[in-house]
């Protein structure tokens, strides 16, 4: 496995935690209902928030209480999901795609939402929509039969909680896919450039999370974007689509599954 080397600032982050923890306020329960995509034990950046928020003294079960729902696999009952986590009287919530966004923006104008998506930007590629994980097969199919020889899978929320699908019908078709988060290789894709998801959550998200926590307004939060990227390349999944890396684009790899 060839990884390049990185810094770390472990021993920073552990000594702060003490001081995290001391800044709760005793006897309070923070309150945090969550609008995810995918199901919650599908969420393997969801337990880096869980561990983060814990190493920073808001610890569930004790002092936390989180209330889930996961949006994509019935999309149609968004709205309703935003109406039961309300129920919970939550401290701050937490959207994750633009779909969450735009419905807990339409439930509530009094609490705090800590938003999480991406910006699919710009280009002149063939694209190919979906509204539901179902329809996925179907679009890479489409993009298939139309003589595309690669496929780039965007951030959406959609298509990350829907990833083992992709995988699957690309390795089919063998249709060589590249992803936008560094997990997304690890899983099983042949590809991936852009920053780790259970990084933004830690590095990010968490932080954000407890300053609303403690009573920051919403306004006095920036928008903030990933600053790390990593290049993961999985030659396992390139020997499968029969695809052979070259030596030169290996070495500029972050991360190279063998």
């Amino acid at each position: 496995m060839r990884r390049r080397k990185f810094i770390t600032l472990i021993g920073g982050a552990v000594a702060s935690w003490p001081l995290a923890a001391r800044a709760q306020e005793a006897g309070r329960t923070y309150r945090l209902g969550m609008l995810f995509p995918a199901p919650r034990e599908e969420e393997t950046a969801i337990a880096a928030l869980s561990d983060e928020l814990r190493r920073r003294g808001f610890i569930e079960d004790q002092n936390l209480a989180i209330e889930y729902r996961a949006w994509a696999p019935h999309l149609d009952l968004i709205s309703d999901y935003m109406t039961e986590l309300l129920k919970s009287h939550p401290d701050v919530i937490a959207a994750g795609g633009p779909q969450a966004v735009r419905a807990a923006q339409q439930a509530t104008k009094t609490i705090p939402i800590l938003a999480i998506t991406d910006d699919m930007g710009n280009t002149e590629l063939s694209i190919h929509r979906i509204a539901k994980g179902e329809e996925i097969p179907a679009a890479i199919e489409a993009a298939r039969s139309l003589g595309d020889t690669a496929i780039n899978v965007l951030a959406s929320p959609m298509l990350y909680s829907n990833r083992q699908i992709i995988f699957q019908q690309v390795a089919a078709l063998h249709l060589p896919a590249i992803y936008q988060f560094a997990e997304m290789a690890e899983e099983g894709g042949l590809l991936a450039y852009g920053p780790r998801f259970s990084q933004i959550i830690r590095d990010i998200y968490v932080r954000q999370l407890v300053q609303l926590f403690r009573g920051a307004k919403v306004t006095d939060i920036p928008v903030e974007q990933p600053t790390k990227f990593e290049l993961v390349i999985n030659l396992r999944t390139a020997k499968t689509l029969g695809l052979n890396i070259t030596e030169s684009f290996l070495q500029r790899a972050d991360k190279v599954i063998e």
